[in-house]
């Protein structure tokens, strides 16, 4: 997938929210996408709590997103902001193992810094009530 704006991805995914879900439920769940890193294709969703598990079903079932053909991957819903952080940290840690196990010589500090602004962006992020999402597959 190329690198959707943030907004748009937001927007793609609260349309979808509410084609599955309504317009109440969509106002309730108070949906924010808190960050996205084109980059490794990874995002933090905010949602209301007792709407979480409507949120994943949503995503889960895209199929299309800036118009491409997707997959969302939903690798946690929490309550707790700690959780939500530290899965996006060990999913950003494999991925990394595995980019440097393929990367040459001379491609390991660029994909280590690389995976190291990953991980200092992701730490910024404040929220509670975090959807957790990981790759998105074309």
């Amino acid at each position: 997938m190329s690198a959707a704006p943030t907004d748009e991805l937001a927007s793609e995914i609260k349309e979808a929210f509410v084609s599955n879900w309504g317009v109440l439920a969509e106002g309730q769940a108070n949906l924010r996408l808190l960050f996205w890193s084109p980059a490794v294709h990874l995002g933090l969703f905010r949602c209301a709590t007792h709407l979480a598990s409507q949120l994943r079903a949503t995503m889960t079932m895209m199929t299309m997103l800036s118009g491409a053909t997707v997959q969302l991957r939903v690798h946690l819903l929490t309550g707790e902001i700690q959780n939500a952080m530290r899965c996006g940290k060990e999913l950003v840690r494999r991925w990394q193992r595995v980019a440097m196990e393929h990367a040459g010589p001379a491609e390991q500090a660029a994909v280590r810094e690389g995976f190291e602004t990953e991980l200092r962006l992701l730490a910024e992020v404040k929220s509670t009530h975090i959807a957790a999402f990981g790759r998105v597959g074309e």
